[in-house]
This record gives structure tokens, sequence and C-alpha cells, in this order.
């Protein structure tokens, strides 16, 4: 039966053509005229967008922490953060130029503001090439054989930038490319990490080989919820 309502209410509000939603208190546009949003309409709607990374960073999260959000997507967990430690305690990067307008657009429904980089984070801080496919939200830095487009698009390395940010929790969604991300560093100051691991972008073998290097430099898992991962260091 909630799986009906759920539906019924998904329905509903895009009948009505809304403009936006709200998911775990954050509102999130929806606009019917921009067809960026078409592909997460329905899980917007459904509440049902991002709901593992939501629900681990609720665990993982605590007001005195500082946010490094790699990969902000549409701004959700930036924005969820930042209403939990404030604006100035959150740092946000994200690759794919051409979601810039719709993240900017959702900190502003927020009242938020954290520090945004439309860039991307690697090993070495080389350029890269992001392959953009009719789905942006899931383009990658791994070509996938199916991408529209291609973008050169500059990089930061993950150790300067842990270094300037110093955050205290690191939520990593990259599209396949947090293996790289994870054997470039040790996470100097990082108590908490969130992670979405991608085993059918890489090979079903990534998750497990993700917490074991993470073991190695002294996480625990938490909680895994779908190909999302919680972990924490003392």
């Amino acid at each position: 039966m909630t799986g009906i309502l759920t539906n019924l209410r998904a329905l509903t509000l895009r009948a009505l053509r809304a403009r936006t939603a709200t998911i775990d208190g954050v509102l999130v546009s929806t606009d019917p005229n921009d067809p960026l949003l078409r592909p997460i309409r329905a899980k917007i709607f459904k509440g049902v967008y991002e709901a593992p990374e939501r629900a681990l960073l609720k665990m993982l999260l605590t007001p005195e922490d500082r946010v490094l959000d790699i990969g902000a997507c549409t701004g959700l967990i930036a924005s969820l953060s930042a209403m939990t430690v404030g604006s100035e305690n959150v740092v946000a990067y994200e690759a794919n130029p051409r979601l810039q307008k719709l993240i900017l657009c959702n900190f502003a429904l927020n009242g938020v503001s954290p520090h945004l980089h439309m860039k991307a984070i690697t090993a070495d801080g080389r350029a890269v090439t992001l392959h953009i496919t009719g789905n942006l939200f899931s383009s990658s830095l791994i070509d996938r054989q199916h991408q529209t487009d291609t973008e050169s698009i500059p990089s930061e390395p993950i150790a300067a930038v842990l270094e300037k940010e110093r955050p205290t929790l690191v939520s990593m969604d990259v599209e396949g490319a947090e293996e790289e991300l994870i054997g470039a560093t040790e996470f100097p100051g990082v108590r908490k990490i969130l992670i979405e691991t991608h085993p059918h972008i890489v090979d079903p073998e990534q998750p497990a080989r993700v917490v074991r290097r993470l073991a190695a430099l002294g996480f625990q898992q938490l909680r895994t919820e779908g190909d999302s991962l919680a972990l924490i260091r003392s």
C-alpha cells in the first residue's frame, strides 16, 4: 500500500507540473521545462532520489563536521550537509559544467552557499576527458562506449584538495573513478567516508577492493545501502 501511495503522490505532483519537491527537508528543482531533469524527476517526486546516500549521510554527519563532496551532481548532498554544518563548512566539486546552473539553483532554493568548484578531482591533477551521456547524471571519466559528447575538464589532485580544505567527512560519487582517488591518498584528517561504488561501470569486484583499501587506512565499514558504503575511523 505504501508503494502505491508513493507512486500516486509522484503522479499527482507530475500532473501538477510542480517546479520543486522536498526531500529530507531540502528543496530540489523539478522544473518541467528543464530537459536536464527529465531522467530524475520521477525519482525526486517519489522521494527515492539518492536515497542510499542520504540515509548514510544522516547517519554519519554531525554539526562539527567539515564536508568535502566530490561529485556534487544536483547539489542535494552538499545542500543537506550545509543545512547541518553551515555553508562555510561544505566544499563541493563537480566535473560536469552542464550541471552548474542546476546546482546553484538548488543551493539558492535552500538558502545555502557551499563553496562550489566546477572541476574534477584526480590522483595527479591532470586534465581529464568527461564522457557525457544522454543522461548527464551518468556522465563519467570512464569511457562507457555510449557517450554522446566529450569535454576536456581541469582537475585538482586529491591530496592537495584534502590539505587545503581539511574535511572530516568525504562524500564521493565519481562514477567509476573512486579507486583512483582512494589509492592516491591516506585521507589525512578524514574520519568519515561516504562512497558510492560503481561495479556496473568498472567490475563486480570493485566494492571489495575499495573496502580493503580503506580498511588498510583504518576505516571500518558501518553500513551498506545498495552500492553505497559508510565508513569511519577513530
